[in-house]
């Protein structure tokens, strides 16, 4: 391999890394935003089951 062949490897593999944790990153937002948006779902569903004259 040419010199200029391993510095566009290596620039590859560095930027592959940083794209990787970047969707990882996202990936556990998104898992928080989930667990999120359920939680506020069982929360008025009890609210309503509690019979609260606020919920439509």
């Amino acid at each position: 391999m040419t010199p200029k062949d391993l510095s566009f490897v290596g620039y590859t593999y560095k930027n592959f890394d940083a794209v990787k944790g970047l969707r990882q990153a996202l990936g556990d937002a998104r898992v928080d935003f989930t667990a999120e948006r359920a939680a506020k779902e069982a929360e008025l569903q009890m609210l309503a089951s509690a019979g609260d004259p606020m919920l439509p």
